[in-house]
């Protein structure tokens, strides 16, 4: 009678653990699915829209057009930046005066242009100059000579 009674309570608490131990699966999956809800509503709040500066895109297309690929341009209110490898270490003149241009037509509400040149891929120069300064040039309001001696040259090594 004894063994019966083993049996039948053995049997109860093997019933109870296979309830416990789906019990628990249950709520464990329902957790997992919770979190992945949960992470989904969170990327769904973000704003994952990319900004795209105009003014970067049209700077960079002119300076390609011009033959300098491969520019890096950044363009904000305060400054404008540019570094490009020169084609021509002859011609790193007519770069910059192109590049001061191009600039000053398309961040006429920037402060400075910082432009460095790359020569084999070593930068070796930086040019600083004021907006309001190619701004007097172009308008001929400054000479040329004068206009040079207000850039901010820096050699780099």
């Amino acid at each position: 009678m004894k063994d019966n009674k083993n049996k039948t309570d053995n049997n109860k608490g093997t019933k109870m653990k296979k309830w416990l131990i789906a019990l628990l699966v249950f709520l464990g999956l329902i957790l997992v699915a919770a979190a992945i809800l949960g992470y989904f509503a969170y990327l769904g709040s973000q704003d994952d829209s990319i900004q795209v500066n105009e003014k970067n895109t049209d700077l960079y297309a002119a300076l390609v057009a011009a033959g300098i690929n491969d520019a890096v341009v950044d363009i904000t209110d305060e400054r404008v930046l540019v570094s490009y490898n020169l084609p021509k270490l002859d011609d790193k003149e007519a770069y910059i005066y192109f590049t001061l241009g191009a600039t000053s037509k398309l961040s006429h509400n920037s402060k400075e242009i910082i432009i460095t040149e790359f020569s084999d891929l070593k930068a070796f120069e930086e040019v600083t100059v004021s907006m309001e300064d190619v701004k007097s040039f172009s308008s001929n309001t400054i000479s040329e000579e004068e206009f040079m001696a207000k850039w901010k040259v820096s050699k780099i090594n």
